[in-house]
């Protein structure tokens, strides 16, 4: 027989703030392997945590295109889609820390197709092509290989720059005649290439939701049935890879990089290597990436399903003292964020604080973030993976920090 236990600890409500709850899980008895019990956490992370949040995803992203169309057929006023294109950014965030499927799949590259790594975006490359098209506008069409050329990055622009002029040198043929055109061209230009990667975003955000919806693709059902004849140590180890992004993108080029300790900088930051063009957007991102991981080891708890979370796994193999370092730490990093977030600050207002020392217990805003999540990864990249006998991704670093 199951025995049932209660595990209280401390959860989060929206992440934000602390409360106290009951983790209720089923006791495994020794007739249970301990490969039905992977399979069932994975199961239930994918059905109580990722598909929800690809369903709200492909919905905002509907909303958000077809926002698009209605007002780049009309008044061209990009600036006010800026809210629901901080929302697609904000739900996709989430997703991007939490990849598994297509949104991992190097063939099928969902994750690139919607967001290009962030070091390979420039705006010159979208403003040349937003003048290609005002040349020929009956006849371009977007290019889709090239993605520096498409994906959220690209929309951000486009919806938030305010000056309507090009940012290439003045050696770059393409746009040379732009900045005499009228604003109101510059904006119906410019709307018209927002109109094509919107179509575009829709289209991928489609195909996702075909992969992930129980009527279509129904990926967490194939999986839960073992259809695709996957063993539960390699969905484990999917679902890890996923979370390996903490260590590759959110630690060293989210955090690391911007605030000078991978590298040298001009000023005290790096402003040009923040992931978006404005901190706060930059901190939103960065939260939704931790919020995404924290998920990962406690799991749904509004759902319906067993709430599981690699937490319980490791509590089950003695070694909660692994799942409470690696979750405190990321707990602690997103507050710090959400702190930055609330404050509403800029760059000018991190960069007087200098962040050359972060490893040596200099307290300052941006190494409040950057500390925790080192914390937690340098115990994820051992203990973690030692413990539960998972590999590392092909591409994951040798580092020591």
């Amino acid at each position: 027989m199951k025995k049932f236990l209660i595990l209280t600890l401390v959860t989060v409500s929206g992440w934000g703030a602390l409360e106290t709850g009951s983790l209720i899980y089923n006791h495994v008895s020794r007739a249970e392997s301990a490969s039905d019990v992977r399979r069932e956490l994975v199961v239930d992370f994918l059905r109580s945590v990722v598909l929800p949040k690809v369903e709200e995803f492909s919905a905002l992203v509907d909303d958000f295109d077809q926002e698009v169309q209605n007002t780049c057929s009309s008044s061209h006023d990009l600036f006010s889609l800026e809210n629901k294109m901080a929302e697609v950014y904000k739900s996709y965030s989430f997703l991007e820390a939490v990849k598994f499927g297509g949104l991992q799949d190097p063939v099928r590259a969902f994750d690139i197709e919607i967001n290009p790594l962030f070091g390979d975006f420039s705006s010159c490359i979208i403003d040349k092509q937003v003048a290609k098209l005002a040349k020929k506008p009956d006849g371009f069409v977007l290019d889709t290989v090239r993605k520096s050329r498409k994906g959220l990055s690209a929309i951000e622009y486009l919806i938030t720059d305010q000056d309507l002029n090009h940012s290439c040198s003045g050696s770059v043929p393409q746009t040379k005649s732009w900045n005499e055109k009228s604003e109101s061209d510059k904006k119906k230009f410019r709307c018209g290439y927002l109109k094509l990667l919107s179509s575009d975003l829709k289209l991928r955000s489609d195909q996702l939701r075909a992969e992930w919806s129980p009527s279509q693709g129904d990926l967490v059902g194939d999986i839960d049935s073992n259809s695709m004849g996957n063993s539960s140590q390699d969905l484990l180890n999917q679902v890890s890879d996923g979370l390996y992004f903490i260590e590759l993108f959110v630690k060293d080029a989210k955090l690391a990089t911007p605030i000078g300790l991978k590298e040298d900088c001009s000023g005290r930051i790096c402003k040009q290597a923040f992931e978006r063009k404005s901190l706060r957007y930059s901190m939103q991102t960065i939260s939704q990436n931790l919020n995404g991981f924290l998920s990962v080891f406690i799991g749904n708890l509004n759902h319906e399903g067993n709430k599981k979370g690699f937490y319980s796994l490791l509590k089950q193999l003695g070694r909660e003292d692994i799942a409470l370092e690696i979750f405190e730490n990321v707990l602690q990093a997103k507050s710090a964020a959400d702190l930055i977030l609330s404050r509403n600050l800029s760059f000018s207002d991190i960069e007087a604080e200098g962040y050359k020392n972060c490893r040596a217990q200099e307290r300052s805003m941006m190494c409040d973030i950057y500390t925790p999540v080192n914390n937690a990864t340098s115990v994820f990249k051992t203990d973690f993976y030692s413990v539960l006998n998972l590999r590392k991704p092909n591409d994951a670093p040798m580092d020591n920090d």
